[in-house]
């Protein structure tokens, strides 16, 4: 969901670089800029845990699937006892920004995912300063900002957490927003670029992501845990998700 306004600040004709990428994991650890303001702005993707950010004013708990923008010339301090997540730094053009934190989205979908691995793969080539490094930074960017064009923040902040209780029909999320289910749906793939059970089965590959790579919980378990009660579906659906089966993804994410 869209917390804040930054749509002066993803403009196409603004030119935007990739500087450094990072796949981070922290534990009992943070970082502090509360003294030395932020060199540069970040994309941060949180893929497992949680981390904490604090400013002088305010603060702001980071979850599981949260995209956060990290404004160039913010102080804050990150505070986690076991967290893993994505960072991209950039410069570009663009006016600056309030300077804190910012949730730009929640419950991010495999492809904002898909970004930023494609972007550390990038970095171990020794690519991260490169054409392509750039156009996934926009690809991300893009969609991003086509979230906020649908100008639908206060519709999935009332519909995303509905979504979430796997056994509430369509039609009944759809009824909450007082409007018809098909309306709805059509609304919904306006706002996120995919239908509310795409949607619904992101957010369970997601989650088994974080459970495959931080439990040693065998797979009937995760699957019946998600919702899935046919494992073999649940690691077929996973693999065409991911491109890798769930103790494969499990064996990677663990070496």
């Amino acid at each position: 969901m869209m917390q804040y306004d930054i749509s002066e600040f993803l403009q196409p004709d603004t030119g935007y670089r990739v500087t450094s990428v990072y796949n981070q994991l922290w534990e009992n650890a943070g970082f502090d800029y509360r003294h030395t303001p932020r060199p540069e702005s970040g994309l941060l993707l949180v893929t497992q845990g949680s981390i904490l950010y604090r400013w002088e004013d305010g603060e702001l708990q980071a979850n599981a699937g949260d995209l956060l923008f990290l404004p160039k010339g913010c102080y804050y301090e990150t505070v986690t006892t076991a967290a893993r997540d994505y960072l991209v730094n950039f410069h570009t053009g663009a006016a600056t920004l309030p300077c804190k934190p910012i949730r730009l989205l929640s419950g991010a979908s495999s492809d904002y995912v898909d970004c930023f691995q494609r972007l550390v793969d990038l970095r171990l080539q020794g690519k991260q300063q490169s054409f392509l490094a750039n156009g996934y930074l926009l690809l991300l960017l893009e969609r991003i900002a086509s979230v906020r064009r649908a100008g639908s923040s206060g519709f999935l902040d009332k519909v995303l957490p509905l979504l979430a209780e796997e056994d509430l029909p369509i039609r009944q999320v759809a009824a909450s927003c007082g409007i018809s289910e098909s309306g709805f749906r059509a609304l919904f793939r306006k706002a996120m670029g995919m239908s509310p059970l795409q949607y619904r089965l992101e957010t369970r590959i997601n989650k088994a992501r974080y459970l495959l790579e931080s439990t040693d919980l065998p797979l009937q378990q995760i699957a019946e845990q998600l919702h899935f009660y046919d494992v073999a579906y649940f690691c077929k659906l996973f693999k065409q998700k991911t491109g890798y089966s769930p103790r494969k993804y499990e064996k990677n994410q663990k070496l």
